[in-house]
């Protein structure tokens, strides 16, 4: 993120109501318990960040100091960080140091709705490192601050992933669905897809002011809930096919993307 981007700016839930004006701090875009569970190089200290798309304009590849594990996204004030923010990462901390540990762990109801929320959470705060491609709306930054639920119109998928190029990464895809048709919105873009990879896990939430729904061979869902017990049992994701199941709005829908992606500097 550039220098200008990085000032200090309110609070990404300062509309909502019952949050008092507050300066933003930065949140850790993979959290730091997770450092230590993760197979990764820390000799390494540098990763790049894709913006946009190859032969459009805005497209960037930026080289950072550190590790992707180590990004903080500066968006959220330190009592949302400390509060209500902390406490969605401590419900859903066991569910998913078992995943990545690669135990097939059964996914109830209420594990299933611990990973969803800090999917959703992540998703944010992912949306809010480069503004010029933001997906999310206040509006439904204000309804998770007051639920700390997941959203409407928002899907949100697992996997077990395999390989060795998607460890510790996250690719944000934000997309212009009917420009012409769609409700009030405060945002460049209107729909979105987030990957997020961590380990053996692979996570994708998918967002749009158009309501649709659509399954993925090889996924679970997660939200909107469906009934039963989930078990992980068979890696589907790879480095094969893992780009493609992060982009799957753009066979759902047929659009292409820009992009905003942080990997490992190869």
């Amino acid at each position: 993120m550039q220098e200008e981007e990085q000032q200090a700016r309110q609070c990404l839930f300062a509309t909502a109501p019952g949050h008092k004006p507050a300066r933003s701090s930065g949140e850790h875009l993979f959290p730091k318990w997770m450092r230590k569970h993760l197979k990764l190089d820390l000799r390494q200290n540098s990763h790049e960040q894709v913006l946009g798309r190859p032969g459009q304009p805005g497209y960037e590849i930026r080289r950072r100091t550190g590790l992707t594990i180590h990004r903080k996204i500066n968006c959220a004030c330190r009592s949302c960080n400390s509060g209500w923010m902390n406490r969605i990462e401590n419900e859903a901390q066991p569910v998913l140091t078992a995943l990545i540990a690669g135990k097939a762990l059964p996914l109830d109801a209420a594990k299933q709705l611990a990973i969803a929320k800090w999917v959703t959470l992540k998703t944010i705060v992912g949306d809010q490192d480069h503004l010029e491609t933001t997906a999310i709306s206040a509006r439904e930054c204000e309804q998770f601050f007051a639920t700390a639920m997941p959203l409407d119109n928002w899907q949100i998928f697992i996997g077990l992933y395999e390989g060795t190029e998607w460890n510790a990464r996250f690719d944000h895809f934000p997309y212009v669905l009917n420009a012409s048709q769609q409700p009030s919105h405060d945002r460049r873009y209107n729909t979105q897809s987030t990957a997020i990879c961590f380990g053996r896990v692979f996570v994708l939430s998918c967002s749009s002011i158009f309501p649709f729904l659509f399954e993925i061979k090889g996924m679970e869902r997660l939200w909107p809930p469906t009934a039963g017990t989930v078990t992980l049992s068979t890696a589907t994701i790879n480095d094969g096919n893992a780009l493609a199941t992060a982009k799957i709005i753009e066979e759902v829908v047929g659009v292409a993307a820009s992009r905003n992606t942080a990997v490992a500097k190869k």
